[in-house]
Parts: structure tokens; sequence; C-alpha cells
């Protein structure tokens, strides 16, 4: 079932491209995380460091995304130049 290396070029997406986006999902998916995660910190009674615990993995999902939204956005610099 997997895919051809020329149906992929067809879709339009280059492979750097996709790999910022993969980049910005992750990030949005650690936040996206972050309320399961506090609920699990809850039942294990670690209520003393939720507050540490919600801003390192919020901090982690920001910087991840923003990894990804810079890359694109380099990278479509780079693709104009030429």
């Amino acid at each position: 079932m997997g895919r051809s290396q020329k149906k992929d070029s067809q879709d339009g997406i280059s492979p750097e491209l996709r790999r910022y986006i993969r980049i910005q999902i992750v990030g949005m998916a650690i936040f996206l995380s972050w309320p399961v995660a506090m609920m699990l910190a809850t039942m294990y009674g670690l209520d003393d460091i939720i507050p540490q615990i919600s801003v390192l993995i919020l901090a982690i999902a920001v910087i991840v995304f923003c990894i990804g939204l810079v890359g694109r956005q380099e990278l479509k610099e780079r693709t104009r130049g030429k």
C-alpha cells in the first residue's frame, strides 16, 4: 500500500515542506495533549508540580510549532529567490 516517489512528486508539495508541516503538527499535538497530561498528573497525585508541568508542556509545544513555522517561512523565501 506504499506510495511511489512519482505520486509524491505530483502532489505539488516538496519533501522539505512536508517536513516542516509535520513539525508543526507535532507542536499542535503536544499542545492538545496538555489537558490529558494535567488530568493524569492529578490522578497520580502530582498536584504540587502541575504548574511546572503545564508551563513545560506548553513551552515545548510553542517551541516545536515555531521551529516548523520558521522553517516553512525560510523555505518560501528560498524558493522565491530561485
